[in-house]
């Protein structure tokens, strides 16, 4: 797929930059509420973009991050790339606040 189109499909909701954590029985991943380092926090994208896998060599291209299911079920990428059983993350901050509710 051409860059600018794949790039296109970002919504810049910095979900992905958000950390994640492996819990529960049977485990599932949950999405935290705290970001990486490097997300800006006013419009959601990444403050080292370019080179962002040599400045954080654990950062996942969209294909990684979607083969261990680190991608939340409404992202573009998901409905473009995710195969039919993908199993997204639960967000925790959401989920927190429905059980408050």
């Amino acid at each position: 797929m051409d860059t600018a189109i794949h790039e296109s499909l970002c919504r810049r909701c910095g979900t992905c930059c958000r950390n994640k954590v492996l819990a529960g029985s049977p485990p599932r991943v949950f999405i935290l509420a705290t970001a990486c380092q490097y997300l800006n926090p006013d419009d959601h994208t990444c403050l080292v973009y370019r080179d962002r896998h040599t400045v954080r060599p654990d950062c996942l291209d969209v294909f990684a991050a979607l083969k261990q299911g680190l991608l939340p079920g409404d992202c573009p990428y998901v409905a473009a790339y995710a195969p039919p059983d993908y199993v997204p993350p639960i967000d925790a901050v959401a989920a927190a606040q429905e059980t408050l509710e």
